[in-house]
């Protein structure tokens, strides 16, 4: 008679398919005017130049989609980026 610990073990989740990117929202939030210089890190160690500018949406080696920033630190910043593999 076959186990239920023997017929988990063979048992194998089906293969994920890889995702397409999400667009993300383009109305239903307040939107700033290009032309107004919004400076969000305001550290006095902050150097721009020293950063890749990320932005919402961007898909990074087609694999990993960029939804939200966390927040950041002196010499980092974290990003929220969905697998879409």
């Amino acid at each position: 008679m076959r186990s239920l610990w023997s017929g988990l073990w063979k048992s194998k989740p089906a293969p994920k398919l890889p995702e397409q990117p999400r667009s993300l929202p383009a109305s239903g939030f307040q939107t700033v005017d290009a032309a107004q210089l919004v400076e969000e890190e305001e550290l006095p160690d902050y150097k721009a130049d020293r950063f890749y500018p990320v932005h919402l949406g961007e898909v990074f080696q087609g694999r990993y989609q960029v939804l939200g920033k966390l927040g950041f630190g002196s010499s980092s910043t974290v990003w929220l980026a969905r697998d879409l593999k």
